[in-house]
């Protein structure tokens, strides 16, 4: 994976032709996969731990993980991650993808960038050195878990989801190399001399769980929590509109044309006209029972009006029948 992404990007970078990374990247796969039975057979004799074979490929997969890493914060210290063109970034935050959005976000910052790169960078030389290998490990882990869970739950490429897989499963599998070590320092008893403030082990543990427990509790008795309405909760686009009666021409393009309307959690509500910076933002109030609808716009301050409506639920949406101040208002309401 390595060598085909960098041997890949050269190619891109220099206008070459990218089946040479392909044919080099799948012979050295075909070789990781073909290699360990020859090893195995001419070395079944001699241990594992005291093969010099296995130090060997130990030390390559530290390299190859180590290389393919610090490639990868050098590349953010120059600006060759992380950017989006200036025309996507004034795009509405809607319309990107959960890649464009990750990009924008840590873009934002270049010092912030700079401190990760730094990170992998640090980390990797750590990792192909064998004093500070285990801490290179340490190092780099936190940020292979980071990038592996942002590309899952963001949607990036399968490829690039996969080859940072492998790169966090080799670091796994030189972490467990230190298996009874590790187990050691973490789940030994050596050198607990923490005071106990009462012997019954049930108290002890409601203690130690009262950390998740109490949040829980002063979250849900204090906290207003943040309440959807299921039947209005969405955004919509305004279809055919009609003010005192008159049906509006919904091509006109006129900023005071109502083009969205938006019920958000917290009873929030947004009427766009046209455009994002003619926007009414309110709090609204909704009866079940007469299915009546109350906006009370907060900003701009200068919009007293309030709405009054009747709510009908359609295949498509949602339609309003009501007044806003002095003017009487119907439309149709299709949820995007």
């Amino acid at each position: 994976m390595t060598l085909f992404r960098i041997l890949r990007r050269v190619a891109f970078e220099q206008g070459l032709n990218p089946v040479i990374a392909a044919v080099l990247g799948g012979l050295v796969l075909l070789t990781a996969l073909v290699y360990p039975f020859i090893w195995q057979r001419k070395q079944h004799r001699a241990g594992f731990e005291s093969s010099p074979t296995l130090s060997f490929w130990l030390g390559l997969v530290r390299y190859g993980i180590a290389f393919d890493l610090a490639m990868f914060g050098v590349q953010k210290w120059f600006g060759l991650q992380a950017s989006n063109p200036l025309a996507l970034l004034d795009e509405p935050f809607s319309s990107f993808n959960g890649e464009a959005l990750s990009w924008a976000y840590f873009g934002y910052s270049y010092p912030f960038l700079f401190v990760i790169g730094a990170f992998q960078v640090f980390g990797s030389l750590f990792l192909v050195f064998g004093r500070t290998r285990l801490l290179g490990v340490f190092v780099l882990m936190p940020v292979m878990v980071n990038i592996c869970l942002m590309n899952f739950f963001y949607h990036f490429e399968v490829g690039e989801q996969v080859h940072a897989l492998i790169l966090l499963v080799g670091l796994l599998f030189l972490l467990l190399q230190d298996y009874r070590r590790l187990a050691a320092l973490f789940f030994g008893n050596e050198g607990n001399f923490a005071a106990g403030w009462t012997s019954n082990v049930v108290l002890k543990n409601m203690g130690r769980f009262s950390v998740l427990y109490i949040p829980f509790l002063l979250i849900l008795l204090f906290f207003n929590l943040p309440k959807r309405n299921p039947l209005l909760d969405g955004k919509y686009q305004v279809g055919r509109l009609w003010m005192n009666e008159e049906l509006i021409d919904h091509t006109d393009c006129r900023d005071s044309l109502l083009s969205r309307v938006y019920f958000d959690k917290g009873n929030q509500c947004v009427f766009e006209y046209n455009s994002q910076g003619r926007r009414l933002f309110g709090k609204y109030g909704f009866d079940r029972l007469t299915q009546g609808l109350h906006i009370v716009w907060h900003y701009p301050r200068e919009v007293h009006d309030t709405l009054d409506a009747r709510v009908v639920s359609t295949p498509g949406g949602l339609g309003l029948a009501g007044s806003m101040g002095h003017i009487a208002i119907r439309m149709e309401l299709k949820k995007l």
